[in-house]
């Protein structure tokens, strides 16, 4: 049914940018796929600025509906013959693609930066093109015949000029010019779009969303722009009609579609690997050092004993049959070292304390069978999922325990996680309001009126709060002002550390998912937040 959809179509948009283009969209997961669905498009193409952060929530989200997503990123080029930086889009073909792209990320967050943004030169293309679709993007000027030849030497039939009519000045020239390399190269054409929101009227959202990031006002006609009002969703009929001229542009991008194939699928949980003591299997070690463990606690009485070894049994065998023992025994590893090292840990929080393994071997200080307390809550063996201890650290000892397990795994093998900050209605509230040019104490008044509660929207104050709803109704200033932020709360403003998740990979992190570097953290974070992680 898909191949069939597929073959039907006759265009599909390969450069997406959504709200984790942080400051260059406004288009939200959720609505991307409904319009997909609406425009009966079998295939999209999500291609963030430098990242990879909406990747497997948008693959959540289109596996659910049976739209085929094609994984990418636009990243930013050093060549060896120009000053400034261009842009190449690069899709995923296959795994070997995918694996390539996240070292090519992450390489640009820890070694590329330049002008401020991370980039990638090319010569590091080789040995990292396997399995990867490559466009120059958006008319970009990749002149010198040496750029050119190079990448159609590394990427062969996988390279393509990317052309777009988004009505800018010059533009039809240079859409002659790029005809003229493709023709000299023999470099084929793709027609692309690159939308930044979904509907026409949506552009104002853009603009507002860009004023944010650059601390400008909408008024202000000085202002950077790298999009137009052209760059929304276009349907199929549209870019058809755009691009009558170029026919084969278009129909490119459906062949570029049915070539990409990768896809997050289910695998088991990649746990790194413990190194166990003498000849003892990861299960062995784990069982002599819980029933070590299980040996110096009191007793009361042996009935009370049985009771344990009981339990304890009970747990080891679970825990063995789901392939977690190595689990227990890193954080065991580290627990232990925090404590050796006299930082001081906290006794256990949310389900982990249920754990009689996880007692005994010191993880938690919190004996669960005296307190009543459940494994299954933990790591249940009819609905397995990954086991989370949820243990503090000292604050002052946090960065020490996360070198300790980065010496221990490797320093490419273990990172911080991403979080991200939301446009909350507060704060919208008053970035809208700055940008709109309304004087301060006016839109602080505003703002206040959003009752303290957290997580709450703009559309609960207004059932809450009788009088900002009396003044939305009333005031034209108070009614500009939250129907702008309407479109903008929520959006993701920007990326942050997680304050208690580290990951620890069995190999390097980027066989797995891009690595971001914040500007004046040490180390790096994963581009997958924890859900996505996990």
């Amino acid at each position: 049914m898909k191949s069939e959809a597929m073959n039907n179509s006759d265009f599909i948009h390969l450069d997406v940018n959504t709200q984790y283009s942080l400051g260059q969209s406004v288009v939200r997961i959720d609505n991307l796929v409904d319009l997909c669905d609406q425009y009966n498009m079998p295939a999209v193409g999500v291609t963030d600025h430098n990242n990879l952060f909406s990747a497997y929530k948008v693959y959540k989200e289109t596996q659910k509906r049976g739209i085929k997503l094609i994984i990418g990123s636009i990243v930013s080029i050093e060549t060896n013959h120009q000053s400034d930086l261009k842009k190449l889009i690069f899709l995923c073909k296959s795994e070997e693609g995918y694996k390539n792209l996240c070292h090519l990320i992450t390489k640009s967050y820890i070694e590329g930066f330049k002008n401020d943004q991370p980039s990638i030169n090319i010569d590091w293309l080789n040995g990292f093109s396997e399995g990867l679709i490559v466009i120059s993007a958006y008319n970009d000027d990749f002149e010198f015949s040496h750029d050119l030849e190079q990448l159609s030497d590394l990427f062969g039939e996988n390279f393509f000029l990317g052309i777009q009519r988004l009505g800018l000045s010059g533009e039809e020239e240079e859409i002659n010019r790029i005809v003229s390399l493709s023709t000299k190269y023999d470099v084929p054409l793709v027609a692309l779009n690159n939308p930044k929101f979904l509907s026409e009227n949506d552009y104002i959202s853009l603009e507002a969303r860009a004023c944010i990031d650059q601390g400008r006002v909408l008024e202000d006609q000085n202002r950077q722009r790298d999009y137009t009002p052209q760059q929304y969703f276009k349907t199929q009929k549209e870019m058809k009609m755009l691009f009558k001229d170029l026919p084969e542009a278009v129909n490119n991008s459906v062949e570029i579609a049915k070539k990409c194939n990768f896809g997050f699928e289910n695998t088991d949980h990649a746990l790194p690997a413990f190194t166990t003591p003498g000849n003892y299997s990861i299960d062995e070690y784990l069982t002599q050092q819980a029933t070590e463990g299980l040996g110096a606690l009191d007793y009361q009485d042996r009935s009370n004993r049985s009771i344990y070894e009981t339990r304890l049994n009970e747990e080891l065998e679970i825990i063995k049959r789901t392939g977690f023992a190595g689990y227990f025994l890193i954080v065991a590893d580290f627990v232990k070292w925090s404590r050796e090292q006299n930082i001081p840990v906290g006794p256990g929080r949310g389900s982990g304390p249920g754990s009689l393994v996880a007692y005994c071997l010191g993880i938690t200080d919190i004996d669960p069978i005296e307190h009543d307390l459940i494994f299954e809550r933990f790591l249940n063996p009819e609905r397995i999922s990954m086991p989370d201890f949820d243990i503090d650290f000292c604050v002052n000892g946090r960065d020490a325990v996360i070198d300790y397990v980065s010496s221990k795994y490797g320093r490419n093998m273990v990172s911080q996680i991403i979080t991200y900050g939301t446009l909350s209605a507060k704060a919208v509230i008053r970035d809208v309001g700055r940008i709109l040019g309304y004087p301060y104490p006016v839109v602080d008044q505003i703002a206040k009126l959003v009752p303290f509660e957290i997580g709450i929207t703009i559309n609960d104050a207004l059932k809450k709060s009788s009088e900002l709803a009396e003044r939305y109704e009333e005031e034209e200033d108070v009614e500009a002002i939250l129907n702008l932020s309407l479109k903008l709360e929520g959006l993701v403003r920007n990326a942050g550390t997680h304050a208690g998740g580290v990951v620890i990979a069995p190999s390097e992190l980027s066989n797995f998912m891009p690595l971001y570097k914040l500007d004046d953290e040490v180390g790096t974070v994963t581009q997958f937040d924890k859900d996505d992680a996990e």
